[in-house]
């Protein structure tokens, strides 16, 4: 029999609570990092973008780079909300469509309930009948992935996700000029691993926050393409974490990276070597320093906001995933 499932959305939503937070709580860098300018402007098939950033000790960098237009526009495109009905609708085309190139033999009866698909066949015996049912499921799950992947989701014990790994992944090449220009700016500190490491997250964290309510800009799903959010100048924690991700992709290269979705957040995690009292998570038996990107209030690596560092405390995980 096909299995019929209940599907439901689950994206992360940033606690609003960041953007209104303003006391200093400790290890909470002295809102030194900022962006102090931004600006962009096109020049033939690429977009000039030109931001000046106060990284957390309050030195200013000028971060200049070039993105494809098309890479912008292919980001809009990229993202749809996920939908139970579609999904059944995408199925059942699949199963009409081996049904008649692989068992014409049967004859299949389709019942829709709500958005469930259910299918009854009638063979020229139960060998035959019992066969081509095994055959439906497979197809049936295979069916289902392949929907999920087109939308960049998952299904994780029956909860569906935004595929935050192919996502951080998708971005890495065309992100790489911004990783590069962040790369030359952190060169006058020394550009060691930590250096270029704090000039990308003060980059994201000081751009603006927003909740990504209006469904004009985020297409009804709470989370924008990192070529986009660059575009906009804003976003919220899971679309500045992805965006990070795919920076860091190409300007940490040999680092590994996780997503760590709490409740109504995200924060992301990087290995390495944990200094002084920097927050980290074990996972998968490596440990990760964490990193808050929603902003706007400054975070230096290994500090969180409160509630953040609550949740991480008692285990209040959602998710962990690698970016």
């Amino acid at each position: 029999m096909l299995r019929h499932r209940r599907w439901w959305s689950s994206a992360a939503a940033c606690l609003i609570a960041l953007a209104l937070f303003a006391a200093l709580v400790p290890g909470q860098a002295r809102q030194l990092a900022r962006q102090i300018q931004f600006g962009q402007w096109s020049a033939g098939s690429d977009i000039v973008f030109d931001y000046r950033v106060a990284d957390f000790n309050g030195v200013e960098h000028r971060i200049a780079f070039r993105l494809a237009q098309d890479a912008i526009d292919e980001g809009r495109a990229l993202i749809h909300p996920f939908s139970n009905g579609a999904m059944a609708s995408a199925v059942e085309a699949e199963l009409r469509d081996y049904l008649r190139r692989e068992a014409p033999d049967v004859q299949p009866r389709f019942e829709r309930n709500g958005n469930s698909v259910g299918i009854a066949v009638q063979g020229p015996n139960e060998k035959r009948v019992n066969q081509v049912l095994a055959a439906l499921d497979a197809v049936y799950r295979r069916a289902q992935d392949d929907y999920l992947r087109r939308l960049y989701m998952r299904d994780i014990n029956k909860t569906i996700y935004l595929d935050y790994t192919r996502l951080a992944e998708h971005y890495t090449a065309p992100l790489k000029p911004l990783a590069q220009a962040i790369a030359a700016a952190a060169s006058s500190g020394g550009g060691d691993e930590r250096t270029r490491l704090a000039l990308a997250l003060a980059f994201f964290q000081t751009m603006p926050y927003d909740p990504l309510t209006d469904h004009d800009v985020s297409n009804g799903i709470d989370f924008i393409a990192p070529p986009v959010l660059l575009n906009l100048n804003r976003g919220d924690c899971d679309s500045k974490a992805v965006a990070l991700g795919a920076v860091l992709h190409s300007l940490l290269p040999g680092r590994r990276l996780i997503i760590v979705l709490l409740p109504h957040h995200a924060v992301v995690g990087i290995d390495l070597a944990v200094q002084g009292e920097e927050r980290s998570l074990l996972y998968q038996g490596r440990r990760y320093v964490l990193m808050e990107t929603a902003g706007p209030s400054a975070f230096a690596i290994g500090t969180l906001f409160p509630d953040t560092d609550a949740y991480i405390r008692s285990q209040r995980i959602d998710l962990v995933m690698p970016l």
